[in-house]
């Protein structure tokens, strides 16, 4: 009987502290202090207004675009189709697809390149005049991406509007549309490797 005890009084603390390891292990995280974020220093002054000719292209540019909307463009074809997967993949966010949209989205912005400036004439080209090369390649790529955004929200829309007319829930709506999209991102990751550079994809 004196040995149990003796047994017990040793084994009691290493319970004890075994306990305490336990529950330390499984205690709720301490949410992280604002202080372990790291720190970015913003600008005082974020706007800054664009210049009046490039701000005038811009409009222009867009003004454009809504023309070649309308048009059988081959280049505008694979920019509408990217959008509408693009938009798919944000919407309908339980998918089985391992999607890398990066050489997807580069071939976008090439094509967009070559539509956006197609449609600029000399008057359009005179606004970059005393600009450095790389200032024009940072604007025509900006508007690209302005584009892009403007097709993507348009086609997000679309699956959002589409889905209330029908009454369905989202994964019920994602369900039966998920064949077509999956087919379009097969034929949109194979253009990509057919048109871009290797270099580039």
């Amino acid at each position: 009987m004196r040995l149990s005890s003796k047994i017990f009084s040793l084994f009691l603390p290493l319970c004890l502290l075994g306990t305490g390891a336990v529950a330390q292990q499984y205690a709720p995280k301490e949410k992280a202090s604002v202080l372990d974020v790291p720190h970015y220093e913003v600008p005082e002054q974020l706007f800054l207004p664009e210049d009046k000719g490039l701000a005038e292209l811009r409009v222009f540019t867009m003004e454009q675009w809504t023309r070649i909307r309308l048009t059988n463009h081959t280049l505008y074809h694979y920019v509408l189709a990217a959008s509408k997967f693009r938009a798919y993949v944000n919407y309908c966010k339980r998918h089985d697809l391992n999607v890398d949209l990066t050489p997807i989205n580069r071939l976008v912005h090439m094509n967009l390149t070559e539509i956006i400036t197609a449609q600029w004439e000399e008057p359009e080209w005179a606004k970059f005049v005393g600009k450095e090369d790389n200032t024009t390649r940072d604007y025509i790529r900006d508007l690209a991406f302005d584009v892009y955004a403007f097709e993507f929200a348009a086609a997000l829309a679309d699956l959002s509007t589409e889905r209330n007319e029908l009454g369905s829930t989202v994964q019920q709506y994602c369900l039966t549309i998920a064949k077509p999209y999956y087919d379009e991102y097969i034929g949109l990751q194979a253009t990509a490797r057919r048109q871009l550079p290797v270099d580039k994809r």
